[in-house]
């Protein structure tokens, strides 16, 4: 009993200390509002609000982030003072990640997606936003497009950075996957059947370890932000907690990479209203073709790709770059 104790207690106090965000947060110069979004449902969605006092950037269309699988709104601490310089800015904590509630999701791929979609459309009634721009990476981009998809009256346009489950998983797959770097190879064997982030916590203080001996490069990414491991700490607080996300998104997902319900085969039922804007990561493991088959299909007055030179899956660390091609293609939106 004495043992078991301990054990809550340790999760108490990781709690806690998630709870300021482990730091990352406030490396934001720009002012900006952190709260919970009180949902329909009950949940509540953790979101940064970040409002224009200019009175012309305040009558832009709003900017809204949803960031990637594992992620929460800290990734995006490289892009927030420059996105907000446009005006109006939102980032959140999806649903099932961050410091979002953590429901039980479906196991069945359409009725995660369904679930994950429809909390951000009841975030978009609370929080009382109209026509909104989405930028969404990897799963968020996947999300954001099946909510453009559903919702189209409220979205002006969709960015999607280094976006997961756009094509249809190949035939020739398992001879591709031989070609794969052997940590990706690793990963996508451990996605395939278990929940990821399990080893995480099952593995209880020594959790932090494992993270900085098995993601060191993401120090080494925000290492112009922060000197120490703030971001790692920050990356273990987000996935040590209570399995929900992970599980939607192994409902989502076909193999690594591919999605059970692809984006492609269903962009035709997209609003012709609505144009989207692909930006990969040069070195990425995300195939750039898949946006230019998305213009092959919707055609090039709607789609346009983007590619960031030496940045990988994360392309949104490429700040300078990344943040001038979002910032562009946010201008030719018709304000």
């Amino acid at each position: 009993m004495r043992r078991n104790n301990k054990i809550i207690i340790g999760l108490r106090f990781k709690s806690l200390y998630f709870g300021d965000c482990c730091g990352v947060v406030a490396a934001v110069k720009t002012p900006h509002e952190q709260t919970f979004v009180k949902l329909e449902s009950g949940e509540q969605i953790r979101t940064l609000i970040f409002k224009s006092e200019d009175c012309r950037s305040a009558t832009s269309t709003p900017l809204v982030l949803v960031h990637g699988f594992g992620a929460a709104v800290g990734c995006w601490v490289k892009n927030l003072d420059a996105f907000a310089s446009r005006g109006p800015l939102y980032a959140l904590d999806q649903l099932g990640f961050g410091r979002s509630s953590r429901p039980v999701f479906p196991t069945d791929a359409e009725g995660a997606e369904d679930q994950l979609v429809d909390a951000l459309e009841m975030w978009r009634e609370a929080v009382g936003l109209d026509q909104i721009i989405l930028l969404g990476h990897s799963l968020g981009g996947y999300i954001v497009t099946c909510y453009a998809l559903k919702y189209p009256q409220h979205v002006k346009h969709v960015i999607l950075a280094d976006p997961f489950g756009v094509s249809p998983r190949p035939e020739a797959d398992g001879e591709e996957m031989a070609d794969l770097p052997l940590k990706y190879r690793i990963v996508r064997s451990i996605v395939d059947k278990f929940n990821i982030f399990t080893l995480l916590r099952v593995a209880g203080p020594l959790g932090p370890r494992m993270v900085r001996r098995a993601r060191p490069d993401l120090q080494v990414t925000y290492s112009d932000v922060f000197s120490d491991s703030t971001i790692l700490d920050y990356f273990y607080h987000c996935n040590v907690q209570t399995a929900s996300g992970e599980i939607a998104m192994k409902a989502l997902n076909l193999g690594f990479g591919w999605a059970c319900r692809p984006l492609l085969p269903r962009l035709k039922e997209l609003s012709e209203n609505i144009k989207i804007s692909f930006v990969y990561g040069e070195e990425s493991w995300m195939d750039p073709r898949c946006g230019y088959s998305a213009q092959y299909v919707l055609g090039h007055g709607r789609v346009t790709v983007d590619t960031v030179p030496d940045v990988g899956h994360h392309v949104y660390s490429k700040a300078k770059e990344f943040n001038r091609i979002v910032l562009h293609r946010c201008s030719e939106v018709c304000e």
